[in-house]
């Protein structure tokens, strides 16, 4: 390890953490290939981690290191957090640097296609379920209300549906935010780990290289109206206290 902080020293000292909090399901993956794909971001997938503090990116960093070597340009240094289980610490928080996204797909979409990414897998998952499904959107739902209060004014929110129905406008948004000197494009590369098991969509949509607009033909579970309700809700607060807010 010591080798790897000597040959990447900037990359473990000056690459400042980019934190997507989101759902499964949400075009998360999406998003992160867009971001991988600029020349000042590296990271494109979910590491599965905590955030507690310094040693915590710099575990996640050379995780990463693993597979990918870092752009010579890096500013940033992507990962997601779509499980509640996985948390951002008050002290990393306060971590000189930090970048936060939230996004949030409309409940209907996001319930169905976790129900099917649930069925194709391999083994069982309580998450075929379509009840499951519904309840894990909405407590993830509830966890980004309550990170969007801690973080109020401070992160960038994004309507899942606006990534893929309004791409360049949201991209240029986000550059803006980040400050990127190059903007995000809404064409991407394919990486290591793209359309992988365990690492993100594997429906074989982001292979394309581009965003593309798929619209599910099936319903596999009806949601619940109070959900639907919650979700409004939900979006109000979240938009609102927001850096971006409109």
């Amino acid at each position: 390890s010591g080798y790897f902080m000597l040959k990447y020293y900037r990359f473990f000292t000056k690459s400042q953490p980019l934190l997507l909090l989101s759902h499964m399901r949400s075009y998360s993956s999406l998003l992160g290939h867009i971001l991988g794909s600029n020349p000042h971001i590296d990271g494109y997938y979910e590491m599965h981690r905590h955030y507690f503090s310094t040693k915590s990116l710099y575990a996640s960093k050379m995780q990463y290191l693993m597979k990918h070597r870092p752009a010579n340009e890096s500013c940033f240094f992507f990962d997601k957090l779509l499980h509640n289980h996985l948390i951002i610490s008050s002290d990393f928080a306060k971590l000189a640097g930090l970048k936060l996204i939230i996004m949030v797909r409309e409940p209907q979409s996001a319930v169905n296609s976790i129900i099917k990414m649930a069925m194709e897998r391999s083994f069982s998952s309580e998450l075929e379920r379509g009840e499951m499904a519904e309840r894990y959107y909405l407590e993830r739902l509830s966890a980004l209300i309550e990170y969007s209060h801690r973080f109020k004014g401070e992160y960038f929110y994004i309507d899942s549906e606006e990534l893929v129905d309004n791409t360049n406008e949201t991209l240029d948004r986000l550059s803006g935010f980040l400050n990127l000197s190059k903007n995000l494009q809404p064409k991407f590369q394919k990486f290591h780990h793209t359309s992988q098991s365990k690492f993100g969509d594997t429906s074989g949509n982001l292979d394309a290289g581009q965003v593309i607009n798929v619209k599910q033909s099936t319903t596999l579970h009806e949601i619940n109206s109070a959900t639907s309700q919650d979700y409004c809700n939900a979006i109000l607060t979240l938009r609102n206290n927001s850096i971006n807010r409109t």
